[in-house]
């Protein structure tokens, strides 16, 4: 088996080296960011352990990178191990999500289990392949989604989603999303949001049986944390009105 490394944590690496050597497991190491992924792509690597060093955003866009270049197994180490820190983590592609200090045997034991993946040519299964994409359609403002269930949105549901579906994974401010139900910001809008939030999601149980993978981001505000597919015709502006702030609300939201 043949394991790649991304962190910066000198200890760490070294760590790493010497278990993954005493175990015969070769390891290679990519210390930045730009050379991981050319890298790994030329080279025979079956897992990626990826530190949480560089940001939890950056990290999460490293993993979707990771993801979406080549189906290697993916491990990451992180501080950050609230059930849906790991959950976001795991629907963006990560396989496994390990807290630090790193718990060494644990390791072990899953490199072990992900080699018997890697003899037999395939990989575990993730949270979100592709099918389980979610789609945001620009021309008709609809949801689509894994399953092709089309849901119809409202001006300020079709607002906040384009938003969150843009930025997959990375938390956004509950501020900001607020800024697309009106023009100037208010508490009044914080709890508009929220509002909407649920309803949105009380929706798209409703009319697909499927849970919406839109989660709170505790102190931040929201992240929609599912796969997403680009709309054929994401490049069209819906015609939604708008301020030099954002979207505002219509007479026909709901």
């Amino acid at each position: 088996m043949s394991v790649a490394s991304f962190t910066q944590d000198a200890t760490l690496a070294e760590l790493l080296g010497e278990e993954l050597e005493a175990h015969s497991i070769a390891l290679s190491h990519h210390m930045t960011r730009d050379r991981i992924l050319p890298q790994m792509a030329a080279a025979s690597v079956d897992v990626a352990i990826v530190d949480d060093h560089d940001g939890w955003s950056r990290t999460l866009s490293l993993i979707q990178s990771l993801r979406a270049a080549t189906p290697v197994g993916i491990i990451l180490l992180s501080e950050r191990t609230a059930r849906d820190d790991r959950l976001l983590a795991l629907s963006l592609g990560a396989d496994h999500v390990l807290a630090k200090p790193l718990d060494m045997a644990e390791l072990l034991a899953i490199l072990r289990n992900m080699s018997r993946f890697a003899a037999a040519g395939r990989h575990p299964p993730r949270v979100d392949e592709e099918n389980d994409s979610w789609t945001l359609d620009h021309v008709h403002w609809r949801l689509i989604a894994p399953s092709d269930e089309g849901i119809n949105l409202s001006t300020s549901e079709f607002a906040v989603l384009s938003r969150l579906m843009h930025n997959p994974g990375i938390e956004q401010p509950r501020e900001q999303l607020a800024q697309h139900l009106h023009a100037r910001r208010s508490a009044g809008n914080m709890r508009a949001l929220d509002v909407l939030i649920s309803k949105l999601r009380a929706k798209v149980e409703r009319e697909t049986g499927r849970s919406l993978p839109l989660r709170s981001a505790r102190g931040i505000g929201y992240v929609f944390v599912g796969a997403v597919t680009a709309s054929r015709a994401a490049q069209l502006q819906a015609p939604a009105d708008r301020t030099a702030n954002g979207y505002v609300l219509r007479t026909d939201d709901r």
